[in-house]
């Protein structure tokens, strides 16, 4: 499998990307993700505190750092491009997680940017309840990651 924050398996199971403005690289690997990658100007993934927060997932997960907007979009393209975000157009869980897909996610003080919103083919929303409008990125990306996890596993099963 691949992922984006991404993954590396045979190319008949599903592949996803994933980065943020601040990688949830633990979450990612241990939902089966080959790769990470991050935008330019972003996060330092390799500053002390992320590399402990992630607790050695870099050196067991290939990480693309500072990448270009175009250089993103040459690598994904081909497979459907989700944004995650709270008012996004489907819930994260009638996804098809299965196939080769994208997932992109913004930082928790602005979201995603413009890059972003061009680059999507659609969104994915968390639904919830209340009067809570979203979750911080790293918890919104475990949920949907663990997501594509399940569904995969159902289809090996």
């Amino acid at each position: 499998m691949e992922v984006d924050w991404a993954w590396c398996c045979p190319d008949h199971l599903a592949r996803m990307y994933l980065w943020a403005s601040v990688p949830a690289t633990g979450e990612a690997k241990a939902a089966g993700a080959e790769r990470v990658i991050t935008v330019k100007g972003t996060v330092d993934v390799f500053s002390p505190k992320v590399v402990r927060a992630a607790m050695g997932v870099h050196f067991r997960l290939p990480i693309a750092y500072d990448r270009r907007w175009d250089e993103i979009e040459q690598e994904l393209r081909g497979r459907p491009i989700l944004l995650a975000e709270a008012g996004g157009e489907v819930p994260y869980h009638q996804v098809d997680w299965i196939r080769p897909s994208a997932l992109l996610v913004g930082g928790e003080a602005h979201g995603p940017g413009e890059e972003a919103r061009s680059l999507a083919t659609g969104t994915v929303a968390i639904p919830m309840r209340g009067r809570v409008q979203s979750l911080n990125v790293a918890m919104a990306t475990s949920i949907i990651v663990f997501e594509a996890a399940r569904q995969r596993s159902l289809q090996e099963s």
